[in-house]
């Protein structure tokens, strides 16, 4: 099925979404929309790529429900993942205050998976990261950079 829009497509030419979580503007395709529909506000890519985004309503929740849904165990935090997982729901605001869970971009597939298991909607594609949230493109990177 060909789309219109695209970009990189000569004219007569256009590239077809290959699937779920495959044709995002990062990876050389324009998203596409309806004539007279307003496009998503969201926040030029800037730096390094990432797949996915965390973003802020990760911060003291570390909800590890996407981690389980991770073929390739990507979703990464500042503590072991089991030990985030045994701290009780009542006591994650304190004991996680200010921490949350990144993805690795060298080894995320972007299959798309976390993003809809994770119950407080932390997780975006990168082209999609609303821009208020901006800038956790470049903490989630920062955070991968210094674990190197």
């Amino acid at each position: 099925m060909a789309l219109r829009g695209t970009v990189g497509a000569l004219p007569g030419q256009h590239k077809a979404s290959a699937g779920p979580g495959k044709g995002r503007s990062g990876r050389g395709y324009a998203p596409c929309t309806k004539q007279g529909e307003r496009a998503r506000t969201t926040v030029p890519r800037k730096g390094p790529f990432m797949a996915y985004v965390i973003a802020e309503p990760c911060i003291a929740t570390c909800d590890t429900a996407c981690v389980s849904v991770c073929p390739v165990e990507c979703i990464h935090g500042p503590l072991p993942i089991d030990e985030i997982a045994r701290i009780p729901e009542e006591e994650r605001t304190t004991r996680l205050a200010r921490l949350q869970l990144y993805i690795d971009p060298e080894s995320c597939i972007s299959c798309g998976a976390c993003e809809g298991e994770c119950p407080v909607n932390a997780i975006f594609d990168e082209d999609e990261l609303p821009a208020e949230w901006g800038h956790y493109r470049e903490i989630n990177a920062r955070f991968f950079a210094e674990r190197a």
